[in-house]
């Protein structure tokens, strides 16, 4: 591994050569880099930039050497779907936060600190626009993870655990083979959660068409449901636009209380049914995966948008490194 870590080295030396240092100033730089399957050089590396805020005080009185500011360094990094300018108190749409794996001294010049995160092959697919550094780590509740079809129905031909379409851990829930309208139901068989919820927090899920042409209509419309028998009551309804979907994967990601409409006594800390429901022209496959009640959670220390979109892919490893040094004068 020693190359890659020589490979981000010059990368952030040659980005520090054109970044003016005043008296102690905190200079921080941050990396992606995908994990390749052999370690021939050049490493494949997606992205690097400076962080937009400087926080200076969040990270130690100016002349701190590593180990000794104490210990209010952000402990989880996180990337997002949305995009934004400036520096928003929130990432847009956040997908996944992950831990600090380890912190150790870089080793290139004076007082350089290197921070690493790694996002595994099951975690955090998808298309980054944008990273964030929290101290705290979200709060989130898996309402159902896909990995297996306990639980759901539907009025397709067939429902199956699917292992090749997925979008997070070992599978997806698949329903198939048909044009019926309602394409998934899960009735009573989410699983428990003990976070406490508002409806300013958000559901999130990943749904998959492999056609969107053969959708018909208008929208497509999800159901939260606090009632254990009938999803289509004590309900809140999402209405998606289909013309908004793609072929592929879409994520879902919508803030409570932005419902479509909300039936009975519909409560976002008492969610145990769901269904999805769209008409269909032929024969469709559609994949659910990843169904959870997302809170933000910790202050955002750090934020970038990055200039291009970065592909996590399911089945790849990305790390995500960023640094710290400190000026000698």
């Amino acid at each position: 591994m020693r190359g890659i870590e020589d490979f981000l080295a010059r990368i952030y030396d040659r980005t520090q050569r054109v970044q003016p240092q005043s008296a102690h100033r905190t200079v921080q730089k941050w990396v992606i880099v995908a994990d390749e399957p052999t370690y021939d050089y050049p490493y494949k590396w997606a992205e690097s930039g400076d962080w937009t805020a400087t926080k200076n005080t969040k990270w130690g009185a100016p002349g701190t050497v590593y180990g000794k500011w104490g210990a209010t360094w952000p402990t989880y990094i996180a990337v997002g779907l949305g995009s934004a300018g400036g520096t928003p108190t929130a990432l847009v749409d956040e997908l996944e936060r992950v831990p600090v794996i380890f912190t150790y001294d870089w080793g290139y010049g004076t007082a350089k600190v290197r921070y690493s995160a790694k996002f595994n092959t099951k975690v955090g697919v998808g298309d980054w626009t944008e990273i964030g550094l929290f101290y705290d780590d979200a709060i989130v509740s898996t309402l159902d993870n896909c990995d297996g079809t306990a639980g759901w129905t539907s009025e397709q031909p067939s429902v199956k655990a699917e292992t090749v379409i997925v979008r997070a851990g070992d599978a997806s829930v698949s329903a198939y083979g048909g044009t019926a309208t309602v394409s998934f139901k899960n009735t009573n068989h989410f699983d428990a959660y003990t976070n406490v919820f508002a409806e300013t927090d958000k559901f999130q899920f990943w749904y998959y068409i492999d056609d969107v042409s053969r959708l018909t209509g208008t929208n497509i419309s999800f159901y939260f449901s606090s009632n254990a028998t009938t999803p289509t009551s004590d309900s809140y309804r999402y209405d998606v636009p289909i013309s908004s979907l793609v072929d592929g994967w879409n994520w879902f990601s919508k803030v409570v209380n932005t419902y479509n409409s909300k039936v009975g006594v519909a409560n976002v800390n008492n969610i145990v049914s769901f269904q999805a429901q769209v008409t269909k022209s032929a024969a469709t496959t559609e994949c659910l995966d990843k169904i959870r009640i997302f809170k933000e959670n910790g202050t955002l220390w750090e934020y970038n948008a990055f200039t291009h979109t970065i592909e996590k892919q399911y089945g790849e490893v990305r790390w995500s490194y960023w640094y710290l040094q400190f000026d000698t004068n």
